[in-house]
């Protein structure tokens, strides 16, 4: 979840902190990876945080509902949590799956690649926002021009 969304349902912080507030819509295993899937499938912007309210990965575990999880905040600032879920993947790994150094290389790089691509998609993304608008506008521009000379044009021939 993003720092500025409540861990446990969709309210914004400025909702949550503010004292006597109401309680939001509980977030659900099912509405994550909802939120998730419309991202993936560009239904949803990851770059506009009221659409995602704070979503950023599918939960862990998906057999665990959202209103029994304990989080320590403090840790979950300071990554101790990330530390947590990486070291029990590497003790599964080390205990029970023993990769070969061809599946470690690939998973590597397939890592590596889904960071290259998603890197690619907010470039894109600030650039269709930020350039794509001064496209539309010179083409618009442009047809207004073809228009005006083409009137030119027919008013020439009249004459």
């Amino acid at each position: 979840m993003g720092t500025a969304w409540c861990t446990w349902c969709k309210l914004s912080k400025a909702e949550w902190s503010a004292k006597n507030h109401e309680l939001g819509n509980p977030w659900t295993i099912e509405e994550l990876n909802r939120v998730c899937d419309d991202v993936e499938c560009g239904r949803l912007s990851k770059n506009k945080p009221n659409d995602i309210k704070g979503v950023t990965l599918r939960p862990l575990f998906d057999a665990i509902p959202i209103r029994n999880y304990i989080l320590i905040v403090l840790h979950i600032i300071i990554g101790v949590g990330n530390s947590l879920v990486d070291f029990m993947f590497e003790w599964i790994e080390s205990r029970f799956e023993q990769p070969t150094n061809e599946e470690v290389a690939t998973r590597n790089s397939t890592l590596y690649a889904m960071i290259k691509q998603e890197e690619a998609k907010e470039i894109y993304e600030t650039w269709i926002e930020n350039d794509g608008m001064a496209i539309v506008q010179k083409q618009l521009e442009k047809n207004e021009m073809q228009k005006q000379c083409s009137e030119k044009v027919r008013l020439f021939y009249v004459i």
